[in-house]
């Protein structure tokens, strides 16, 4: 497959291009990359997602509306450069915190004003948070899961963060129906571990 996330400056030279290799269920259609056991390091990624809001982001708006009121804590997993938490800032939801593993979007998000703690989200940085923040009572989770080796140990992290009195979980991933039914595998991307 092409390589993605590159930004060529010319149209004409050679694409750089990789090898995938998938092992699939018949079963439920999940795709697991077969080398998912080494993921790639994003402590280093500076690669913002600041261009990448959704254009449904009102129907995203909606949904959180009816999952979350203002003042609860709401927190971002795989928050990025900040982008989606100043969406809900700017839509009033002012106590919210996100978590990012790459340095540098990280700690653009805290220039910005937001509450950012660097680091891979998992069990071992949930305590921290609880500790921090308090029990959350809506986890966003956005195209962050299908990157996690083992996304079993990834949502049972997200349950030990959220509130036992109704803490609930708004998980997005891609639509892999569109690999598994359609072939357009177009929307293989290296760094996803699972469909």
């Amino acid at each position: 497959i092409p390589v993605p996330g590159i930004f060529r400056s010319r149209s004409d030279g050679d694409i750089p291009v990789g090898n995938l290799h998938f092992d699939a269920c018949t079963v439920c259609g999940l795709l697991r990359r077969r080398d998912f056991e080494s993921p790639p390091d994003y402590t280093d990624k500076p690669r913002s997602t600041d261009k990448q809001l959704p254009t449904y982001r009102d129907d995203l708006l909606k949904a959180i509306a009816g999952l979350a009121k203002k003042g609860d804590l709401i927190a971002e997993i795989g928050s990025n450069d900040g982008t989606f938490l100043r969406l809900l800032r700017d839509h009033g939801y002012t106590n919210i915190f996100g978590v990012e593993p790459a340095l540098a979007l990280a700690e653009s998000s805290r220039k910005s004003g937001l509450r950012v703690q660097s680091g891979y989200f998992g069990l071992e940085i949930v305590k921290a948070l609880l500790t921090n923040y308090g029990d959350v009572r809506l986890a966003i989770c956005r195209h962050t899961l299908e990157h996690v080796p083992y996304p079993g140990q990834f949502v049972a992290a997200i349950r030990e963060l959220l509130s036992p009195a109704g803490g609930v979980a708004l998980i997005e991933v891609p639509d892999s129906a569109v690999i598994t039914e359609k072939f357009n595998f177009v929307e293989l991307w290296d760094e996803h571990l699972h469909y």
